[in-house]
């Protein structure tokens, strides 16, 4: 009961700052958004440790369910649409 409750409490906080990070002040949007994602991954583990515990042995895809777009917007961030047209434009002429 008590690690459902601690992640029950750190997903509230992440929501928080979740919000802050889209529609706080300008200049701390990116302490903001890096708050929600360490908490938010705090959370997951917490979860797949529960759901382990408890002995579902599917629990490590709670984690890896959070963390695949985690991974999208890191490399997603990475290229951009107009980097991606001109690389294919090079390539094609």
């Amino acid at each position: 009961m008590r690690s459902r409750a601690a992640i029950i409490a750190i997903s509230v906080v992440a929501c928080v700052f979740g919000g802050l990070a889209i529609s706080g002040p300008e200049d701390h949007r990116g302490t903001y958004y890096a708050v929600n994602v360490v908490l938010s991954i705090a959370a997951s583990v917490l979860a797949s440790l529960d759901l382990r515990r408890r002995g579902y042995g599917w629990g490590w895809a709670m984690l890896a369910a959070y963390l695949l777009p985690i991974l999208y917007i890191v490399f997603s961030s990475q290229r951009s649409y107009a980097d991606s047209a001109r690389s294919e434009a090079a390539t094609a002429g």
